[in-house]
């Protein structure tokens, strides 16, 4: 892999249930039934060498990969970038219970997370869309996700830029 981004940008990876999956796979699975043995006895082996510490395996190897030129996070980090609160993904809320809009609003903090793949905006806190696929096969019925994107300015205030059929909008 090769980077390519501006002389003045960095790159920052939160911590979220995306990553966290790989070391839940390793944590419940029996190498033995697994149909990536190889891969999953590598893994497995980091974490039992204590290589990976509180980080998890995905930003162990970006980590490792990138040396330090992308910068990884646990779930118990904080970020602020203009006194917005950047590495709250949104699947976790207060006492580790499923993450909202409405908890983070009562934070003492302003933010933005991701979790729900649909823009809002309620009180000081910002949530994201998604740029993945609006309706992959898992979601059912109804659904209010957005190709949406939060940019904050150098004034500091923050919008959302949403892309809709190939156009960027604000609305």
């Amino acid at each position: 892999l090769q980077l390519k981004y501006s002389v003045n940008s960095e790159l920052h990876i939160v911590e979220s249930n995306h990553p966290l999956w790989l070391n839940r796979w390793i944590d419940g699975n029996d190498w033995r039934k697994s149909n990536n043995k190889k891969l999953y006895l590598e893994l497995a082996h980091l974490v039992a060498s204590g290589k990976t510490g509180d980080k998890g395996v995905l930003n162990y190897l970006i980590d490792t990969w990138f040396d330090g030129e992308i910068k990884t996070y646990t779930e118990d980090d904080s970020l602020k970038i203009k006194g917005y609160e950047m590495l709250i993904h949104g699947h976790r809320g207060t006492a580790s219970s499923k993450g909202s809009i409405q908890q983070y609003k009562a934070l003492s903090t302003k933010g933005i997370s991701c979790h729900t793949h649909v823009a809002r905006r309620v009180a000081g806190w910002l949530t994201a869309g998604t740029l993945t696929t609006l309706k992959p096969d898992y979601v059912r019925g109804l659904s209010s996700w957005i190709h949406s994107n939060v940019v904050i300015a150098p004034n500091g205030k923050p919008t959302h830029i949403h892309i809709i059929n190939g156009e960027y909008s604000t609305l």
